[in-house]
This record gives structure tokens, C-alpha cells and sequence, in this order.
């Protein structure tokens, strides 16, 4: 991620570079299609930025997935109507390798809504439909928690194993590195 800073000078470099010869008829027609004009730039600047649609089939109250466990917080999900666009989203800053899981879900908390267990068991349903590249890292879905039988809070993970993905937990206690991505709503 960006410090705010670097975003700024990032951004007025991006603005700098733009074409001054652009038609007005061509320039208004992005103003109007901003979310074309985001995709094109998440395409351009982030080529491995792939996203995955779902639908939430099932909003009723979460069971716990062992004995003992306690539901501590859910994330809110969409109505089942809803299409939901799913991308990958890194929580590291420059220079670090890895941080505890409190502070990756205090910086997706402020990515935007948080994605959760419903969220992570709808992509498990449509796996078929996870880009490949995706294989590489452990999928993070911070927005729900659970509190295990020992006292610990853990947090739902799509893992890949070789052939076919896996609902994990994973305690919050432990570092998330540059193997892990948290899975967002594409704004």
C-alpha cells in the first residue's frame, strides 16, 4: 500500500503524463465512465490485479466450526441479489515483511467494508472461477473472527492445496506476510 504522500506524488505524476491533445467529446465520455476509466488504470497499473464475482446465497447466523468456538465479529454481507466483485489487496507497507493480524485487520478496516466468512465460503463454492494466480498466496477474510476454545481469535483463509482450495483459520496472534492477501470488494 501507499503512504499518502508517495499516493499524492504517484497521482500528480499520473496527471502530468495525460495526453493534452484528448478531444473534449473522448475526455467527457470518461468523466461519465469513471468506473471504465478505473479499470482500464487498475489494468495498466496492476496487471496481476484480477478480480472474481460471487453471490452470497446464504446470509443466516454463521455456525461455529469447531466445538467451543464463539462467534466474535461478522462481517456484513450483501443481499443474496448482489454481485460482489472480489480482488486481491496486499495490507504490507514498503519495507515490511511481515505484521501481527491485529494490525492487518486495523489497515483493512480502513480499505473499506471488510469481506468475511460468507464471503470466503461463496468463493470456495465457485473455486472454479479463482484465477490461477491467485494459488500463490493464502486468502485473508478479516472481517470475521472467531474465538477458539483456547482463547484465541482466528480468522477465516481460502488456503490452495495443490489441487483444489480449503476454509482455514488462522490465529490473529500470528505474523500475516508477503504470502498473504486479504480478500476486498473491488470499489
Amino acid at each position: 500500500m501507499l503512504e499518502t504522500a508517495q499516493f499524492a506524488e504517484f497521482a500528480s505524476a499520473v496527471v502530468r503524463q495525460l495526453p493534452r491533445d484528448l478531444d473534449s467529446a473522448t475526455a467527457q465520455n470518461w468523466i461519465l465512465d469513471q468506473k471504465a476509466l478505473a479499470d482500464v488504470l487498475r489494468k495498466t497499473l496492476r496487471p496481476e490485479s484480477e478480480s472474481v464475482t460471487i453471490q452470497i446465497s446464504d446470509n443466516s447466523p454463521l455456525s461455529p466450526p469447531y466445538d467451543g468456538w464463539e462467534l466474535v465479529e461478522d462481517a456484513e454481507s450483501a443481499a443474496s441479489s448482489t454481485a460482489l466483485e472480489l480482488e486481491l489487496s496486499e495490507f504490507l507497507r514498503q519495507g515490511e515483511n511481515s505484521i501481527k493480524g491485529d494490525v492487518m485487520r486495523e489497515r483493512t478496516k480502513k480499505s473499506g467494508p471488510m469481506t468475511g466468512e460468507r464471503h470466503a465460503r461463496a468463493l470456495l463454492e465457485k473455486q472454479e472461477r479463482i484465477p490461477e494466480t491467485w494459488r500463490k498466496f493464502y486468502l485473508v477474510f478479516p472481517g470475521t473472527v472467531w474465538r477458539d476454545r483456547g482463547g484465541d481469535l482466528d480468522v477465516s483463509c481460502l488456503g490452495w492445496h495443490g489441487v483444489w482450495w480449503s476454509l482455514d483459520f488462522r490465529w490473529l496472534d500470528v505474523d500475516f506476510d508477503r504470502r498473504d492477501r486479504f480478500v476486498s470488494l473491488r470499489k
